[in-house]
């Protein structure tokens, strides 16, 4: 246990070698002792795959949970519950590495598996079937992925009620799923009520409520609310605090182009002016001078400079835009 609560707080400290060999020794004292079926085992298991893969030891990281997988496999049957533990692991690890039809794959076991051995409606079968939507919403397969997210929805909400957080959970996905898709107006009926629900659950500046409103600007921008959009944009911009040494963080930078262009569209540029020069100082720190996002910020400042009549700086950073798009995609 020592080991276990040593190994993150070294993570903290940025000692990332040092904090992988612990974890390490977690694991193999908590297999030989527990077994690799125990829970804690299980979670030490995957906890060790994500150090390995943030170290950039993503091969070692698969071979860890592939071996936890094919142990408990042969020990325990294809259909035991650390087995479908260990699929849902090792699925997300390949998504990040781009192995799309394995994912798939191992994805699909998961559910096919839970739902033989705990049912349609057990709580571990609806974090298997929401993995899947949410993979297959990545991958642009909207309507198998909205079938899914609304089964999950309803199984959630008659069994734990409408304000559990995991109902909540899956309300938000449901609602991003559905501005994938284009259905904005009921992406809209579903992310105000949560709003709502997530502001009196969680406070004002959690990271779920500001991610909802970020989302639900972009939706009442994209349907011409703009004043609407404008509240939702202004409540994620005001929730950064500026650092003392003066530079824009990149989600502070995401916060302030948004609330730039939402308020460009309103003809209120000069309001917007300064918010699209922080906009390209937080990019230019977070990416590179010649970054897309980068350039983008520019070219969007230039407009902006331009409809307050500054026409020689507005050419400058035209230019600017167009020389770096030219160098960086030929």
């Amino acid at each position: 246990r020592t080991l276990a609560k040593l190994a993150p707080l070294l993570v903290l400290a940025g000692e990332l070698d040092e904090a992988e060999k612990v974890h390490k020794d977690a694991v193999r004292r908590h297999e030989e002792i527990l077994g690799l079926d125990d829970a804690a085992t299980l979670e030490l298991t995957y906890g060790l795959a994500c150090l390995l893969d943030r170290n950039g030891k993503t091969d070692e990281a698969e071979q860890v949970l592939r071996h936890a997988l094919a142990v408990c496999e042969k020990a325990f049957g294809p259909d035991s519950g650390v087995v479908l533990g260990y699929m849902d692991d090792l699925a997300i690890m390949l998504e990040s590495v781009g192995r799309v039809q394995e994912v798939e794959d191992l994805f699909r076991r998961a559910l096919r598996g839970r739902e033989r051995l705990l049912g349609e409606t057990h709580e571990d079968t609806l974090r298997s079937c929401g993995n899947l939507a949410v993979f297959l919403d990545n991958e642009g397969r909207g309507v198998e992925a909205l079938a899914l997210h609304r089964r999950v929805l309803v199984a959630r909400t008659q069994s734990l009620g409408e304000s559990h957080p995991k109902t909540l959970e899956s309300s938000y996905n449901l609602a991003v799923c559905l501005a994938d898709q284009g259905q904005t107006e009921e992406a809209v009926a579903n992310f105000l009520p949560l709003f709502e629900s997530l502001e009196k659950q969680l406070g004002p500046n959690s990271e779920w409520v500001l991610a909802c409103a970020d989302k639900l600007g972009e939706l009442l921008k994209e349907t011409n609310q703009l004043q609407a959009a404008e509240v939702m944009f202004r409540r994620v911009y005001n929730s950064h605090v500026p650092s003392e040494d003066g530079t824009v963080s990149r989600e502070a930078a995401d916060a302030a182009y948004n609330l730039a262009i939402c308020l460009a569209q309103q003809g209120r540029s000069a309001e917007a002016e300064p918010l699209f020069h922080s906009a390209v100082s937080g990019y230019i720190d977070a990416y590179s001078p010649e970054d897309a996002y980068t350039l983008d910020a520019i070219f969007n400042l230039a407009a902006c400079l331009e409809a307050q009549g500054q026409l020689r700086d507005a050419r400058m950073l035209y230019e600017a835009a167009v020389d770096g798009r030219r160098r960086t995609l030929g």
